[in-house]
């Protein structure tokens, strides 16, 4: 059966991908314009919409979206209370309701409750009621979800759609606020410092100062596994997949991170490494080549502007990690102070407020998200933690069988990222996670199907 989208078969179905390709499409786009003319009303308006299309939706693309909202989560408010834990909260509801005849895992169920009794002890006291539940409903919903994962269906595609498109739409909102793309190149060339960076002045509205760079690692991850897996793609595929290869190259470059050209290392590597038919990745050396070559010929300045920023930032720093290596050292020295907090955390909240109270160099997070949980929740909490996405990892390979390393990429790049960055309260530190575990999953059809 032909599976070119221009081909009249299974319209149903795609009348169906394409309405909630649509839909979500429009969502991200309302985020954008509303941060650009900073409009409140039509971030309400978001917002209902987003709430009513994660109720009336086909549970098989909740997960797509969060991964595709998590790059708005720090928008995601009514007034000035952040809500997206709403959704995660919707997701674990609409999982018991669809697996309602479904056994769920009760071992899984007490690593989550002892998780839960963790967090809630730690940050009990003077943390908000607001935040609290909102970190308790992160563990409420990774233990759900890995419950259920047996019973998961998802698309690859998906998944990358709709981190995507959430990324395009933020792009246009950042080149929109520097008053056009043309203004915002002659920014980033005149800049006097390493570059023009994206996370000081737009931040707190896309995920902070690394938020872009792992956004673009993750895009960039996804699509060169979808076309190294010899996965069956549409046109509409194909021209969108390459589409938002180049568009995260473009603007993860322009970040000057470091993680972000690490995890391009780590990509590479991978993409070696990893048996994929010669012919994939011919074809994907001869697209990198050629682009190259364009991007040298026609936009020199642009290209040895963004290297010798690169090599300003590596050279001025004679730690390679920027200062984390101290936040590290600082944090750790804390633990072997705190035997007590070493084995149990001090709370996913209350150890960054406490140590922006006494001074201490982690108040802005351990930047490592390794350290971040121990710092949160313990060894005890990261023993915990390892044990839920060991059974996880458990479930696609009974799923699945055999896992390729190609299909890997994506969780490699993500833990390459997490060494630098990412934090125990966010919603992408979780969803970017079940999603390039769940990109493990091998299909012919690039499903992700469920066993029923």
């Amino acid at each position: 059966m032909n599976d070119n989208i221009f081909f009249p078969v299974r319209w149903e179905e795609k009348t169906k991908m394409f309405l909630n390709y649509t839909i979500i499409s429009i969502i991200f786009l309302l985020y954008s314009f509303s941060l650009a003319e900073t409009n409140n009303s039509i971030s309400s308006i978001s917002v209902i919409i987003t709430i009513f299309y994660f109720i009336v939706s086909d549970i098989k693309y909740n997960l797509p979206f969060l991964v595709g909202l998590s790059v708005y989560e720090s928008v995601f408010r009514w007034g000035k209370l952040s809500i997206w834990f709403i959704l995660l909260l919707l997701y674990v509801v609409k999982l018991t309701i669809v697996n309602l005849n479904k056994n769920i895992d009760l071992r899984i169920l007490a690593v989550g409750l002892s998780l839960l009794i963790i967090e809630l002890l730690n940050d009990l006291i003077n943390v908000s009621m607001g935040q609290l539940f909102i970190n308790l409903t992160i563990i409420i919903f990774l233990t759900f979800f890995i419950s259920y994962a047996n019973y998961i269906a998802c698309s690859r595609f998906d998944i990358l759609f709709s981190l995507a498109v959430s990324f395009m739409t933020a792009m246009f909102y950042i080149v929109k606020s520097s008053g056009g793309f043309k203004k915002y190149i002659d920014n980033f060339m005149d800049a006097s410092a390493y570059a023009l960076r994206f996370g000081h002045e737009y931040g707190e509205t896309i995920g902070g100062a690394m938020a872009i760079p792992l956004y673009a690692a993750l895009i960039i991850a996804f699509s060169v596994t979808l076309f190294l897996s010899g996965i069956k793609l549409n046109i509409f595929e194909k021209v969108f997949l390459a589409v938002s290869l180049i568009v995260a190259v473009v603007f993860g470059s322009f970040t000057i991170s470091r993680s972000f050209y690490l995890c391009l290392i780590a990509i590479v590597l991978m993409f070696f490494l990893a048996r994929a038919k010669a012919k994939y990745k011919i074809l994907i050396l001869i697209c990198v080549a050629v682009f190259l070559m364009v991007l040298y010929h026609n936009y020199y300045d642009i290209v040895n502007k963004i290297f010798n920023d690169l090599s300003l930032r590596v050279n001025n720093d004679s730690t390679m990690t920027g200062g984390r290596s101290e936040i590290w050292r600082s944090g750790l020295d804390y633990l072997s102070e705190h035997p007590m907090v070493l084995l149990f955390g001090k709370g996913a909240t209350r150890y960054q407020t406490m140590a922006a109270e006494k001074g201490y160099l982690f108040s802005a997070g351990m930047h490592n998200l390794v350290l971040d949980i121990v710092m949160s929740w313990g060894i005890v909490g990261l023993v915990l933690v390892v044990s839920l996405m060991t059974e996880l990892f458990k479930k696609v390979n009974i799923k699945c069988g055999k896992l390729l390393l190609i299909c890997f990429i994506p969780l490699i790049t993500y833990l390459t990222f997490s060494l630098t960055a990412l934090r125990t309260v966010n919603m992408k530190t979780w969803t970017f996670l079940l999603a390039t575990i769940l990109f493990t999953k091998i299909s012919d059809n690039g499903d992700l199907k469920n066993d029923t």
